[in-house]
C-alpha cells in the first residue's frame, strides 16, 4: 500500500487513481461517497489530504522495521548467487510489476487534462491495471520474504478453487482481473515449467468472462490454450 501512494503523492496525482486508492484502503465510506461524484477543487484537495493521512499511517508501521533490518546489516539471502530459481523469477517479476505500473501511472498524466468518456474509461483502466500490478507484487514479496527468513521456499500448495465471490467484486475489478492473468498467460504459454500455473489461469479467466458477461470489456482478447 504505501509503496502504491508514494507513487501517486510523487506522480501526477490522477484524481480517477487516487479514488480508487482510497476505494481500497481508506475506511470512510462518506469520503468514498463524496470522491465517486467527481473531481472539482474540494474533493481533489481532499483525496490529497486523505492520501497523505494513510501514506503517514503506513510509514509509522514500517520504519521500526527498517532500522531493525539496518542495524543487523544482514545480507538478503534472495539476492545471492545460489538463492532458488523460484525466488529469482519471483524478484525479476516484482520488478517488472513495478516497472509497469509506473509507467501507466506516468501515462495517466497525459490524459488528466482530457475529460470526455473515452479518456475517463482509459484512465479507469490504467487506475485497475496499477491496482492488480500491486495485488501481484505482494505474494512475489511474500514468497522472498520468507526465504530471507527461514532460508526455504514456503511449503508447497495445492492449487484448489479459490472461494472467490466473483459476483460480489465490482466489474472493474474483474476485467483488471482478466487482463492481469491474460497478461501472464501470453508470458507462460511456451514454458513448460508454467503448465499448471497457465492452467489456473485459464480456468479463473473462463469463471470471471462467465460472470460479467456483456459487461466483459476485453473481446478481442483470445486467451491460448494447452495441448493435450
Amino acid at each position: 500500500m504505501q509503496e502504491l501512494i508514494k507513487i501517486w503523492l510523487n506522480g501526477p496525482q490522477d484524481y480517477q487513481l487516487g479514488v480508487e486508492i482510497y476505494n481500497r484502503f481508506g475506511d470512510n465510506s462518506f469520503l468514498k461517497n463524496m470522491f465517486a461524484e467527481g473531481e472539482d477543487e474540494y474533493n481533489s484537495e481532499r483525496l490529497l489530504e486523505e492520501l497523505k493521512k494513510l501514506y503517514s499511517k503506513t510509514d509509522e508501521l514500517i520504519k521500526p522495521q527498517i532500522v531493525a533490518k539496518t542495524i543487523q546489516e544482514i545480507p538478503k539471502r534472495s539476492e545471492q548467487k545460489d538463492a532458488p530459481v523460484e525466488v529469482t523469477e519471483a524478484i525479476k517479476q516484482r520488478k517488472q510489476l513495478y516497472f509497469e505500473a509506473r509507467d501507466a501511472h506516468s501515462q495517466l498524466k497525459a490524459l488528466r487534462s482530457i475529460n470526455d468518456d473515452e479518456t475517463k474509461e482509459k484512465r479507469r483502466q490504467k487506475a485497475a491495471l496499477i491496482l492488480g500490478d500491486f495485488d501481484a507484487i505482494k505474494p512475489l514479496w511474500d514468497l522472498t520474504n520468507h526465504y530471507d527468513e527461514f532460508g526455504k521456499l514456503p511449503e508447497a500448495k495445492v492449487i484448489t478453487e479459490e472461494k472467490k465471490e466473483y459476483s460480489m467484486m465490482p466489474e472493474k475489478d474483474l476485467n483488471a482481473l482478466w487482463e492481469k492473468n491474460y497478461k501472464y498467460a501470453q508470458k507462460w504459454k511456451n514454458d513448460i515449467s508454467k503448465t499448471e500455473q497457465l492452467k489456473a489461469r485459464i480456468e479463473e479467466n473462463n469463471k470471471i468472462k462467465t460472470v460479467l458477461g456483456d459487461a466483459f470489456l476485453y473481446t478481442k482478447h483470445r486467451m491460448p490454450t494447452i495441448s493435450a
